[in-house]
């Protein structure tokens, strides 16, 4: 039998945030809620911090045979047709204005759903949220029509065939 990973996924876009070895599978992999309870904490790669929470209803978990890509650099991969596959670093999530905005992507050969995880404030005062849109086929960007408030935010965008996009943003007053 050869070596299995459970991954941890952002289930709209396959982004693989985590995952662990194992022999086998026999029951399955784990539910989201299992492996991650109400959040899965996404790190910035250099130093090791919480970047932002993804929460449980964005996630999904999978079953996939082990490649080196996913054991170098599980961030880099996504799932696609029940295996990991090495995702290019191209995509930028950056501020258009007071708009999040999303360039430099690959360009899909079809309609493809993205995730911004969005965080603003500090400690218990933390707020989160999700932005969803679609990159059409063939762009390479993506504006999110909604406007951030004046602060700062730490943003992870997940789009199809590109690698995680990780920013910290100040939207002036």
């Amino acid at each position: 039998m050869s070596p299995d990973a459970t991954v941890i996924v952002v289930a709209a876009t396959g982004h693989v945030l985590g995952m662990v070895t194992h022999e086998g599978d026999p029951d399955g992999a784990p539910s989201a809620a299992a492996v991650a309870g109400e959040a899965f904490p996404l790190r910035d790669g250099a130093s090791g911090d919480v970047f932002v929470d993804v929460p449980v209803a964005e996630l999904a978990t999978s079953a996939v045979p082990v490649v080196d890509d996913l054991l170098r650099t599980p961030q880099s991969c996504a799932v696609a047709d029940g295996a990991a596959i090495f995702v290019p670093a191209s995509a930028s999530v950056a501020l258009d204005g007071k708009k999040i905005k999303i360039s430099g992507a690959q360009r899909p050969p079809k309609d493809v759903d993205v995730r911004v995880f969005v965080e603003h404030g500090q400690g218990s005062d933390r707020q989160r949220a999700v932005l969803k849109g679609t990159l059409l086929k063939g762009a390479q960007e993506l504006t999110f029509p909604s406007e951030l408030e004046p602060g700062d935010y730490d943003a992870v965008a997940a789009v199809p065939g590109n690698a995680p996009a990780a920013a910290s943003l100040s939207v002036p007053p």
